[in-house]
């Protein structure tokens, strides 16, 4: 979980905004990829996406710039 700047068990089980906090931008884009993928049952690639992760105050704090490549894809009978 490096790349997320954030320990395993600080990220299961959680909403995905609730562990990894950005701008509402960055949030909104990501979340209506998720609804395009839930609406349409098909994958939905997404340009690149610009989304801040937090530092924790051992990794100095504030917040570290990424640029991510998404491909959300449906899960049938998961």
């Amino acid at each position: 979980m490096a790349t997320s700047l954030l320990p395993r068990e600080q990220a299961v089980g959680k909403n995905i905004f609730a562990a990894y906090p950005s701008a509402p931008d960055s949030q909104r884009e990501l979340n209506e990829s998720h609804q395009y993928v839930r609406q349409h049952l098909a994958p939905h690639t997404m340009p690149l996406l610009r989304y801040d992760l937090e530092r924790s105050a051992a990794q100095g704090g504030g917040t570290e710039e990424r640029y991510w490549q998404i491909t959300h894809y449906p899960l049938f009978d998961a």
